[in-house]
C-alpha cells in the first residue's frame, strides 16, 4: 500500500512525497514569514521544522536568501 501512495504522489507531482511535503511546509513559511511578524523560530517552529540549520538550507534553497534576508526584502519592498 505504501508504495501504491509514493507511485501516485510521485506521478501526480513530479516529486517524491516527502519533496512535496518538505516544499508544503517552505510555502507556508513563506506566508508566515510575508504575512506575520512572528520570529523565525516560531514560524519554522509552527511549519513543523525542529533544526534550524535544516530549515535555513532548505530555504535558502528554494528562496535562493535565508528566511530573515526574504523579509526584509519583502518589507523593502512595502516601503
Amino acid at each position: 500500500m505504501p508504495n501504491k501512495l509514493y507511485r501516485k504522489i510521485k506521478k501526480i507531482t513530479n516529486r517524491t512525497p516527502a519533496d512535496f511535503i518538505r516544499n508544503y511546509h517552505l510555502q507556508e513559511a513563506e506566508k508566515l514569514i510575508k504575512k506575520t511578524s512572528k520570529t523565525i523560530s516560531e514560524i519554522m517552529n509552527e511549519c513543523g521544522f525542529r533544526n534550524k540549520a535544516y530549515f535555513y538550507r532548505e530555504f535558502s534553497k528554494v528562496y535562493c536568501c535565508t528566511p530573515k534576508e526574504y523579509r526584509n526584502q519583502i518589507l523593502g519592498e512595502n516601503q
